[in-house]
């Protein structure tokens, strides 16, 4: 695994969307770049990555990340558009085959008569 494995969880970190178990200690950690770095070692086990060292070399796996508020919001938004796309598209059918049997049923009535 290289370090780019783990930019992604950096970038969360960094805009807010989810916290880790280090800003939570002492003062947070904005840099993408260290971050990424201290999960990768931690992660694979190695001593030092980039800018950071992990005297112990070992792997720990109780790394703990924390959804924030914003994070909440953000699925929550994403729950309620797809909520209402849903019921746009449902609408959008129901009235398209109604119109439609409404318009046969009006054909096949004029030309009976």
């Amino acid at each position: 695994m290289t370090i780019v494995t783990f930019y992604p969880i950096a970038f969360l970190c960094t805009s807010g969307f989810i916290k880790h178990e280090w800003s939570l200690k002492d003062e947070p950690i904005d840099d993408e770049k260290l971050i990424a770095s201290i999960v990768c070692s931690m992660t694979t086990g190695n001593k030092k990555v980039n800018s950071f060292n992990n005297p112990r070399g070992k792997k720990d796996l109780e790394m703990k990340f924390i959804c924030t508020a914003k994070a909440e919001l953000y699925f929550a938004e994403r729950k309620d558009k797809m909520r209402e796309r849903v019921t746009t598209m449902s609408i959008g059918i129901f009235i398209g085959v109604s119109t439609a049997t409404l318009a046969l049923l009006i054909k096949t009535n004029l030309f009976s008569i």
